[in-house]
C-alpha cells in the first residue's frame, strides 16, 4: 500500500512544472514522503486496533451470552444508552463549534 502511494506521489512530482520547484525548498518536498508514511502507519494501526477490538468484543460477548443471557441483555442495553448519549453530546458540541 505504501509503495503504491509513494509511487503515485513521485509521479505527481515528476509531472509538476518547474515553477513549482522554484518556489519550494527541497525539504518541503522531501518532508511529504515522511508525512505519507506517518499517515499510512496511523491508518494501519487504527485498522489493526479496530479489528482486534471487535474480535475481543465478539468473543467476550459470546462468553457472557453463554454464561447469563439476562446479564448479556442488560450489558447491551446499558452500552447502547451510553453510545446514544455520546452521539447526542457530540452533535451538541459540534453545533456550538460552528
Amino acid at each position: 500500500m505504501s509503495i503504491k502511494i509513494n509511487l503515485s506521489y513521485i509521479q505527481h512530482i515528476f509531472n509538476l512544472p518547474l515553477s513549482f520547484f522554484a518556489t519550494r525548498r527541497v525539504g518541503e518536498i522531501v518532508s511529504r514522503f515522511t508525512d505519507v508514511n506517518l499517515i499510512i502507519d496511523a491508518l494501519a494501526s487504527t485498522i489493526l486496533s479496530l479489528f482486534l477490538d471487535v474480535s475481543i468484543l465478539l468473543v467476550v460477548g459470546a462468553a457472557l451470552l453463554a454464561q447469563n443471557i439476562n446479564l448479556f441483555l442488560y450489558n447491551i442495553g446499558s452500552h447502547s444508552c451510553v453510545f446514544i448519549n455520546c452521539f447526542f453530546i457530540y452533535q451538541t458540541l459540534q453545533s456550538f463549534k460552528s
